[in-house]
């Protein structure tokens, strides 16, 4: 319970730093239900989501009605239980309730956690999943430590339903791919929100762009007083500062099994953390800041470097990438005994018609089309976003959802090591020494189990 409770420390730290039918009888064909399919996928569908004029995202969400189960099941449907911790107003809840509209054979049922209870119910659920039992779907948000489950069996491999339904490195972002292991894909992201760091100019020599070790060694030796980011606290800097390496910034080789934290930059990333961390809640100007590619709040590289920021994004072990939000990541429960309708509803959100019910969609024809929709609107004087689009934001954004990155998530049990002794460090009761040493011993313990 004490893991699980932390490991949703790290996906906090993500979070902030960081989309078909038979007849009224359920004994249609497959093939009949993949010409229903085809037919929703038409490019003709109609974009629900956009606001257009007075009518708001949510009064058009209140407006669609939503089919209770007790009229799905009036109607012969088959219902489909789908777990988030979310809730309504969400795209889920929008892309459900158009799929109870639109589909005549299956029903999904959103079962929506409550907030009071959610650790609770998210527990409890793992241990069904764990068990053979659970809904048919669920989202990430209510499971939040799939990716150490998948070799349990709990998930189904949705390689195959891509394949069927077309999704491939032309059609859609990497982003679609949520969670993978060893090329099996085991969540789906319907939408791809990016965001990426920025750098203030004044700690660069040249806009150079600097590695990893340049990069601490930057903030390390700044001669000024600055905060890093956000008012974060030095453990959510630690944090911060190795997540995105797949190696924990060199210190473990998972070929070898074997771990080395008696090394400078893991030293130097301890005293930045310990330092920035301290500099927290003081006033000072940031040297880094957040961007993101949502629709009306990415501002564009050039528009950033008149105002001092320079574009570095999050450094992984390979380069510079941005990183893809977890999103609202789709998972059928491999234990399901309704998998055809789970794979009949994700079919739906992959379509043109269900992708079109998020704002920025994973399928690139779909999102382009997004992106004219809201042209058009600002042509028309109906746009109401906070930094009006332009063509040329456009292709800058579309290039960084092809760039971007999950953050690794194999790392999470040894990075809850790592901060939990750490801190000790920063509230001064132990020695940086003694803390490297006990960290070395606990992660290689793990890595020998």
């Amino acid at each position: 319970m004490h893991r699980y409770i932390r490991k949703l420390f790290y996906i906090f730290i993500l979070a902030a730093i960081s989309l078909w039918g038979c007849s009224q009888s359920n004994s249609k064909s497959s093939s009949e239900k993949s010409s229903v399919l085809e037919q929703l996928s038409d490019d003709t569908a109609h974009l629900y989501y956009f606001n257009e004029g007075e009518i708001s995202y949510e009064n058009k969400f209140v407006a669609m009605k939503n089919e209770t189960e007790e009229e799905a099941i009036s109607k012969g449907k088959t219902i489909l239980t789908l777990a988030d911790a979310v809730g309504d107003y969400g795209a889920i809840a929008y892309i459900v309730r158009a799929f109870n509209k639109d589909n005549d054979f299956y029903h999904v049922e959103l079962k929506t956690m409550q907030p009071i209870s959610r650790q609770e119910e998210q527990t409890r659920l793992m241990m069904d999943l764990a068990n053979g039992k659970g809904p048919d779907l669920m989202t990430a948000s209510a499971v939040p430590d799939a990716f150490s489950m998948i070799p349990s069996g709990c998930f189904e491999d949705l390689s195959p339903l891509l394949s069927e339904v077309g999704v491939t490195d032309d059609t859609f972002f990497p982003s679609v791919k949520a969670l993978v292991l060893e090329n099996s894909v085991y969540a789906i992201c319907p939408s791809v929100n990016c965001s990426g760091f920025l750098i203030n100019e004044k700690a660069l020599i040249d806009k150079h762009i600097p590695c990893f070790e340049e990069f601490i060694d930057i903030l390390f030796n700044y001669p000024e007083n600055a905060m890093l980011t956000y008012n974060y606290s030095s453990s959510e800097i630690l944090v911060w500062l190795l997540v995105h390496s797949e190696s924990l910034r060199g210190t473990v080789n998972w070929e070898s099994r074997k771990c080395d934290f008696s090394g400078e930059l893991f030293s130097k990333i301890l005293d930045t953390s310990k330092r920035y961390g301290e500099a927290s809640g003081r006033g000072y100007s940031p040297i880094m800041q957040n961007y993101y590619t949502g629709l009306g709040s990415f501002q564009g590289k050039s528009s950033l470097e008149e105002h001092g920021w320079i574009k570095v994004d999050a450094w992984f072990d390979d380069g510079n990438f941005p990183v893809y939000a977890e999103g609202t990541n789709l998972m059928i429960n491999a234990s399901s005994e309704q998998k055809e309708g789970a794979k009949i509803f994700l079919s739906y959100v992959l379509s043109n018609y269900g992708q079109k019910y998020f704002s920025e969609p994973a399928s690139k024809s779909v999102y382009r089309a997004v992106m004219e929709k809201e042209l058009k609107l600002l042509e028309a004087g109906k746009s109401h976003m906070e930094v009006p689009l332009t063509e040329e934001l456009i292709v800058e954004m579309t290039e960084i959802c092809e760039r971007g990155r999950y953050t690794p998530r194999g790392t999470w049990d040894i990075l809850e090591i790592i901060r939990e002794e750490s801190e000790a460090f920063f509230t001064g009761e132990k020695s940086k020494l003694d803390v490297i040493k006990i960290i070395q011993s606990r992660v290689q313990l793990l890595l020998d189990e």
